[in-house]
């Protein structure tokens, strides 16, 4: 079931680095002007995501229940068959 969840998780970081790098101008004239812009883009989805806020706590119960439920499915779909 961790490792569901830690899926989960890591998909949800990926698609906030696609998006940071997608947000980023790329008419950027320098290389560190473009790497502040997207460590910008992931500190606000951070402090979104991991603050002591109802969003960021649904967030990661929905990963936690997600994890459950394929963890549910799988034992039930194991047990029927047996």
């Amino acid at each position: 079931m961790q490792a569901h969840i830690n899926k989960l998780r890591h998909d949800r970081f990926q698609k906030a680095v696609n998006g940071a790098f997608v947000k980023t101008k790329a008419s950027h004239e320098s290389w560190s002007a473009a790497k502040e812009e997207v460590a910008a883009h992931l500190k606000t989805w951070y402090r979104a995501t991991h603050g002591v806020n109802s969003a960021a706590n649904a967030e990661d119960m929905s990963a936690i229940l997600e994890a459950y439920w394929h963890l549910a499915a799988k034992r039930f779909t194991d047990n029927a068959c047996m």
